[in-house]
Parts: C-alpha cells; sequence; structure tokens
C-alpha cells in the first residue's frame, strides 16, 4: 500500500509540475497579448485554475517528505 501511495504522490507532483509550465503559457500569452494587441479570453481564470491545481497536486508529496515550510 505505501508504495501504490508513494507512486500517487510522485504522479501528482509530476502533474503538478505540468500544470506550473502550463500558469506560465496563460501568464505569457496575457502579457504578449497586452503588448501586440490582442486578447485570449479565459487567461486569467485558466490562470488561476492552474495555480489552485498546483498547489493541491503538490501539497501530499511535499508533506510527505517534510519539506513544507511552517
Amino acid at each position: 500500500m505505501r508504495s501504490f501511495l508513494n507512486r500517487l504522490y510522485d504522479g501528482a507532483a509530476a502533474l503538478a509540475a505540468l500544470v506550473m509550465v502550463a500558469l506560465l503559457a496563460m501568464v505569457l500569452t496575457s502579457i504578449f497579448g497586452r503588448e501586440f494587441g490582442f486578447h485570449v479570453r479565459g487567461t486569467d481564470a485558466y490562470a488561476g485554475y492552474f495555480m489552485a491545481a498546483s498547489g493541491f497536486l503538490a501539497l501530499a508529496h511535499t508533506l510527505q517528505r517534510g519539506e513544507h515550510i511552517l
């Protein structure tokens, strides 16, 4: 059971990393859109969703390893 949970936590951490890359893409899209005069609807909302998802997905992995800053 412990090895399954460890794999699950590692998978969630990897997914959190991918979601953080998607967050970066949304923020950069918004910045470049402002600079070059185009607008992509929903970038702010998606960036917020991605930020929340990355935090929650990485939480179990972080707490298991004792790396959370108190």
